[in-house]
């Protein structure tokens, strides 16, 4: 029936995948650049993480420098010699070290499972935009589709029925 019936009832509508396509793009992009920030979140060397890291070590360094005075001052305080406030400003100073790389390693765990998490969310939420789209459009496809074949349905009963009236009337 293909060339007929489409000039008569209009053609069949067919899924565009292209279109398809098109409604998880968005979705493709973003996921695409979750990706690059979950990379970044999980390298320890990537700008992000270095910037952190020299946050945490600054904020130590300060802490450790207010320490020091104050081991100092303390130190001045009770009479305690030069050589032994030396060596504990020394001593803190070592330990705000050592606390500085675990506070480093459980920054870039943190990281990357924020950054996984993050990343998991937003993700479907786009799919489920692009789901949407997607489902919008086949049902108006589905739509077209039915009156396209109602339109169809009721040209065959009219035939149908001009065909039994025919026949009727040529045999009585």
């Amino acid at each position: 029936m293909g060339w007929l019936s489409d000039k008569l009832f209009g053609k069949r509508k067919k899924l565009d995948i292209d279109k398809m396509n098109a409604n998880y793009k968005a979705y493709t992009d973003f996921m695409g650049e979750q990706e690059g920030i979950a990379k970044q979140m999980m390298d320890p060397r990537s700008l992000l993480n270095l910037s952190r890291q020299n946050m945490l070590r600054n904020q130590q360094y300060d802490f450790a420098a207010m320490q020091g005075n104050q081991i100092s001052r303390m130190g001045a305080m009770t009479g305690m010699s030069p050589g032994q406030t030396l060596a504990n400003v020394s001593a803190n100073y070592a330990s705000t070290r050592g606390d500085i790389g675990k506070q480093f390693q459980d920054m870039l765990f943190d990281q990357y499972d924020r950054g996984l998490g993050l990343m998991q969310n937003v993700g479907r939420m786009k799919k489920g935009e692009g789901d949407r789209l997607s489902n919008q459009y086949m049902a108006q496809i589905n739509a077209a589709n039915a009156r396209r074949n109602a339109r169809m349905q009721n040209m065959f009963n009219l035939a149908g029925l001009g065909i039994k009236a025919g026949s009727e009337g040529m045999f009585s």
